[in-house]
């Protein structure tokens, strides 16, 4: 991934989805772990919150083949 080019969900920063994005989300919505940077990577169904819809829609990505998260 570029400097500067995000993309929502990719919690690592390392340009692909994997375990470790869902790891990352999980851990920021559910235990408070802090954002990533920038903090919108979190919010993978671009509704302004990062929450447990945005951890089901990256699971879904990740694991099912379901849309990449985008807005």
């Amino acid at each position: 991934v570029l400097p500067g080019s995000y993309r929502r969900g990719d919690m690592n920063g390392d340009g692909t989805y994997d375990v470790l994005d869902v790891v990352g989300l999980v851990g920021h919505v559910f235990r408070g772990d802090p954002p990533p940077y920038p903090d919108f990577i979190a919010d993978t169904n671009c509704d302004g919150i990062a929450d447990i819809l945005d951890v089901v829609r990256l699971i879904d990505h990740v694991f099912r083949g379901g849309s990449q998260p985008s807005c």
